[in-house]
C-alpha cells in the first residue's frame, strides 16, 4: 500500500523525473485498491493478525520518530534536566548538548541552476525546516569565467541568508558541467555524502540517470 501511494505522490510531486518505466494512474490506484482490500480480506478472516501488524507498525513508527525528532527530542530532555535536581544537570545536561550539537553539527549542499530567488529560498526553507544541519553551501557549477550567473546567484544568497539566521550560507563556485562524475568530486572535496545533497527535480531532457549520482535528492520542483 505504501508502496502505491508513494508512486501517486511521485507521480503528482515529481512528475517531470525522467524514468524509464511510467505507471498510469489508473494503475496505481488499482493496485492501492487491490492491497487495500486483500489487507481487509485478511482482518476478516485472522482478527487476531490486526493486533501483530499494529504492533509492528507502533514499533516502526516509534523508531521513525526518534530518527527524525531526536534533536527536539533531546531540546525537551535538556529543559527537563534544567528544571530538575542539580545532580541529574550535572550528569546527563554536558552529554545532551554535545549529542545534540554533533547532530546539528551536519552540512547540505544544494546545486543551484540559476539565479532564481524562489528557489533559493525554497532550497533553504526545506534545509531549516526538514534537515539537522545548521550549515548550507550552495554549489554552482559553471563553463565560463565570465557567466553572470555567479554574481547574481551570490547576490540573491546574501538576501536569503539575512531571511535564514539559523542556518550558514555558503557559495561554492566549481568549473565544469554537471554530471555524475563531477557531484562525485564535490562530494570528496566538500566532504558531505551525496545523500546529503540535493538538486532541483530534473525535466525531460535531463542527460543523466539519477541513479547514477549516488544518493543526490530532489527537493524542489
Amino acid at each position: 500500500a505504501l508502496f502505491a501511494i508513494g508512486n501517486i505522490m511521485l507521480k503528482y510531486k515529481r512528475g517531470r523525473i525522467p524514468r524509464a518505466v511510467r505507471a498510469t494512474w489508473t494503475t496505481c490506484f488499482a493496485s492501492l485498491a487491490a492491497v487495500l482490500v486483500a489487507l481487509a480480506g485478511n482482518i476478516v478472516l485472522k482478527p487476531g493478525n490486526l493486533i501483530y501488524f499494529l504492533a509492528y507498525f507502533a514499533a516502526v513508527a516509534a523508531v521513525m520518530v526518534l530518527m527524525f525528532e531526536r534533536a527536539r527530542l533531546i531540546r525537551y530532555a535538556l529543559f527537563l534536566l534544567s528544571q530538575g535536581p542539580p545532580i541529574l544537570r550535572e550528569q546527563f545536561a554536558g552529554p545532551a548538548q554535545r549529542y545534540l550539537d554533533k547532530v546539528r553539527n551536519n552540512t547540505v549542499v544544494f546545486f543551484a541552476k540559476n539565479d532564481n530567488l524562489e528557489v533559493l529560498n525554497k532550497a533553504a526553507t526545506y534545509v531549516q525546516t526538514n534537515e539537522l544541519a545548521k550549515w548550507l553551501k550552495v554549489v554552482y557549477i559553471y563553463r565560463d569565467l565570465d557567466d553572470p550567473m555567479c554574481e547574481l546567484i551570490a547576490d540573491n544568497l546574501r538576501v536569503i541568508d539575512r531571511c535564514h539566521p539559523n542556518i550558514a550560507i555558503d557559495f561554492v563556485l566549481v568549473q565544469g558541467s554537471f554530471s555524475p562524475e563531477v557531484v562525485a568530486q564535490v562530494s570528496n572535496r566538500l566532504g558531505v555524502p551525496r545523500n546529503f545533497m540535493f538538486i532541483c527535480c530534473p525535466g525531460d531532457n535531463f542527460p543523466h540517470d539519477l541513479a547514477d549520482f549516488g544518493g543526490v535528492r530532489l527537493i524542489t520542483h
